[in-house]
């Protein structure tokens, strides 16, 4: 599992008060059980490795941000709650599922993982947010911090080949604004989602079909 090790250390020399590397425990009733053990065994397993996990950093898993804290209940990892600006709660369950709803969405189509993190910009048709139906379209990021995706509206009057029609927005941003595109987010370069009445999935262009009894199938259903 990829991770990156953000924020600091605040106050990190209270958990040698009781444990100099405690395996911070993750709060996750509604979560599937196999996103909780995957996380679950890399922390402990980072743990014996040597890795200390400090109060008040962050840890990035996959495309998401995962805070440390430590109290009076022990070291603990809070999850990112859908909203913007981006908050942490207790219950890491949205989280983890997520994580796993995106892993299962590549696997549907038999799609490598195209990384980019919820706090990397998407360009997107300045009046998207006033279009019911999106489309997103994966491309070669150009700057550092995009993802590479692009976000239009079916019902979309601008024209994104003007630049003054075209912006930039957060994926966590867009995410939270409508939580289904979370599971697509994934995806890698070349390949294009159209959100109607079900997300119709394209590869350059071309309608791509699920593999059977796919999480894709499950979810949606087949044509």
């Amino acid at each position: 599992m990829e991770t990156l090790r953000n924020g600091g250390c605040c106050g990190g020399g209270e958990l040698s008060m009781s444990n100099p590397s405690p395996v911070p425990h993750v709060h996750a009733p509604g979560a599937l059980a196999e996103a909780l053990a995957m996380v679950q065994q890399w922390l402990e397993q980072s743990v014996a490795a040597g890795l200390a996990f400090q109060h008040g950093e962050t840890v990035d898993v996959g495309w998401l941000p995962f805070q440390v804290s430590f109290d009076s209940r022990g070291l603990r990892v809070s999850g990112p709650r859908i909203g913007s600006p981006m908050t942490f709660v207790d219950d890491c369950s949205m989280a983890l599922n997520l994580l796993a709803a995106q892993q299962y969405l590549l696997d549907s189509f038999g799609a490598e993982s195209g990384p980019c993190h919820a706090f990397h910009t998407a360009l997107v048709v300045n009046d998207l947010l006033e279009c019911p139906t999106w489309y997103i379209d994966r491309l070669e990021p150009t700057v550092e911090g995009h993802s590479g995706w692009y976000f239009g509206g079916l019902e979309s009057q601008l024209d994104p080949q003007e630049d003054h029609n075209v912006g930039v927005m957060t994926l966590w941003d867009l995410f939270s604004y409508r939580p289904y595109i979370g599971p697509f987010l994934q995806l890698p370069v070349g390949w294009q989602v159209s959100f109607e009445e079900r997300p119709l999935v394209s590869f350059e262009y071309e309608p791509v079909a699920p593999y059977p009894k796919s999480f894709y199938t499950q979810q949606y259903g087949v044509s």
